[in-house]
């Protein structure tokens, strides 16, 4: 004789069971893109034009950082309408913009009498019009592409004596 009880535990567990199966099959096939399915969407999908970019000379200077060389550099003496150091690793628009601000605090950028403004020309420079999502590559050496750091030249410590556009 088969146990109630038993039958019903079996019964509950295989019920789950296919519940759970269910509701992570959903959610693999619900978290696809859907215009192509199995694609990974990647930060920018457009190439990037390398001869576009700001050219960073070889011999160029490096910033440096408590005494030492780093690989950021300052490009605003290349290209005066990009004054940030830039660096080889990709930072968002609002961690390279806040920058300009001394507190930030629910989108408000406080500081010196031009901090917002700084700020806001900043978000605007570095989000792209195109179908690239931000963070966008402003510099290159070769084919290494270089992306805003930070604003100026303030964390760099050498930045008095950085050659002038070439």
């Amino acid at each position: 004789m088969v146990n109630v009880g038993i039958l019903l535990l079996i019964i509950t567990i295989i019920i789950l069971t296919i519940i759970i199966i269910s509701v992570l099959i959903f959610t693999a096939v619900s978290n696809k893109p859907n215009n192509n399915p199995g694609v990974i969407q990647l930060p920018c999908s457009k190439s990037v034009d390398i001869s576009s970019l700001i050219q960073i000379p070889s011999d160029y200077p490096s910033c440096i950082q408590e005494g030492e060389k780093t690989s950021k550099y300052y490009v605003g003496k290349l290209n005066p309408d990009f004054d940030f150091v830039v660096a080889p690793f990709q930072s968002s628009a609002k961690n390279v913009c806040i920058g300009y601000c001394t507190t930030f605090l629910n989108g408000v950028c406080s500081g010196s009498e031009t901090s917002q403004q700084n700020y806001d020309n900043c978000i605007k420079q570095l989000t792209p019009t195109t179908d690239c999502i931000p963070p966008i590559p402003i510099a290159a050496i070769g084919a290494t592409l270089y992306y805003p750091f930070s604003p100026t030249c303030n964390t760099c410590e050498n930045c008095d004596s950085l050659p002038p556009k070439i």
